[in-house]
């Protein structure tokens, strides 16, 4: 009675969260075809979904794949107090190779649905790298066309964020494998050595964490056009004369570690990779910080106009072609104070825009003659130009306001405060 009291308990619960999902949906669905844009609503859902899916199948067959390498190592048991103990206890039944293929496709497929549910998130950098335009205007930097630094860079950051994290809890399971089938036996300080296959598995997941990295430090080195750390956002004299030149020695670093765990599978040094990790940290450390703010502080800051003017200009420029203003030009009018009737005239418009009204003494006059009952009251007065009598001209506008801090002591119920009194004209 207990267990169909729990399944029934489970299937209530799965199925209250599939109708609340469902009429979320619906709901979502209904919007959407009420503002006319319903293409909208499923070019956003399925590509969702389908990231999520195609994340989902490739952390599930990448997950798997590593899992079922280390299985033949699980059944050969390298621990033999381990194995007795399993044996002792009879869990040894459940240890075969064709439990193992069911434990691991069931923690693979669990580990990828878990893990492949924040990918849906990216669905926009995905739709703008598929159906991305050129700008035809290249960077001075770089020379890349901007329509990179909008759809393509993004999209890369997502792969490398994904492809890492997959890596990362890959590697973690893995070692976790075989540290625990490795471990010193009690009252022994020996750890069993892994056999080779298994030093080369760990090996080849580290080279490709370490040959990832060395793609992220390039990506930061094209991100840096989008530096923010300067007096203006961009790239400025010390990300191009300092943090890029760190990211290009760590780059080289990361790939020369990837290269040396795959060459430790035949050399059996660990020194090697273990000197190399420790320049890789010491850099990154003193470099990624100490050298771009000594440069910034003892370099830049004392002359930075000097030093920044070159950046500073690629700024404006870029501004002023993001706004659509880099067409204009400039041109020097001399003021003249001499009127006349005939210039009035030709600059009519001009005229009837010359504000007379302040709207300083505005503001008290709207509030004594306008403001119609207590409880009403005016802010500010606002500027703005509107067509009167198809006529285009300047007037002034404020919103009649309500505050109910105003009203009668009596008044003050809660359907005149929540119901009734709750907006101005």
């Amino acid at each position: 009675m207990r267990s169909r009291f729990y399944i029934t308990l489970i299937g209530l619960v799965i199925l209250g969260s599939l109708l609340l999902a469902g009429s979320t949906f619906y709901l979502d669905l209904l919007w959407f075809i009420e503002l006319d844009v319903e293409q909208v609503f499923w070019t956003q859902y399925l590509t969702r979904w389908g990231m999520r899916i195609g994340a989902f199948i490739f952390l599930f067959a990448f997950l798997f794949a590593n899992l079922m390498f280390t299985r033949r190592y699980i059944l050969s048991f390298p621990n033999l107090a381990l194995r007795e103990k399993l044996m002792a206890s009879g869990a040894m039944r459940f240890l075969t190779p064709r439990r193992l293929t069911l434990y691991f496709t069931a923690a693979s497929a669990l580990l990828a649905f878990v893990f492949s549910g924040y990918v849906g998130t990216a669905w926009m950098d995905v739709l703008r790298f598929f159906n991305q335009v050129p700008f035809d205007i290249s960077d001075p930097i770089f020379g890349a066309d901007v329509a990179f630094y909008v759809f393509n860079l993004p999209f890369y950051r997502f792969i490398y964020e994904f492809l890492m994290m997959a890596l990362v809890i890959t590697l973690l399971i893995v070692a976790g494998i075989y540290i625990f089938l490795n471990a010193p036996s009690p009252g022994k300080q020996n750890w069993i050595l892994p056999p080779s296959k298994a030093v080369s598995h760990l090996a080849v997941l580290l080279a490709l964490i370490f040959g990832l990295k060395a793609w992220d430090y390039r990506l930061s080195q094209l991100e840096l056009l989008l530096s923010d750390r300067g007096v203006v956002y961009g790239a400025g004299y010390t990300d191009l004369n300092a943090n890029y030149i760190v990211l290009m020695v760590l780059m080289v670093l990361a790939a020369a570690i990837a290269l040396l765990f795959i060459a430790n599978i035949f050399l059996r040094r660990f020194r090697f990779f273990i000197y190399g990790i420790m320049a890789l940290v010491g850099v990154s450390l003193l470099g990624g910080w100490a050298y771009p703010a000594a440069i910034q502080n003892f370099v830049v800051e004392p002359s930075e106009f000097s030093y920044e003017r070159e950046y500073l200009q690629h700024h404006i420029e870029f501004t002023r072609a993001a706004y659509g203003i880099d067409q204009f030009s400039t041109r020097r009018y001399e003021a003249s104070q001499d009127l006349n009737w005939d210039d009035l005239r030709e600059n009519e418009g001009t005229i009837k825009n010359v504000r007379l009204w302040d709207y300083r003494p505005l503001l008290t006059t709207f509030n004594e003659l306008q403001a119609i009952r207590p409880y009403y009251r005016f802010v500010d007065v606002d500027i703005d130009r509107y067509t009167v009598d198809d006529e285009y001209r300047q007037v002034m506008v404020a919103a009649r306001e309500l505050d109910k801090s105003r009203l009668a002591e009596r008044a003050q119920t809660w359907v005149n405060l929540h119901l009734q009194y709750t907006h101005g004209y």
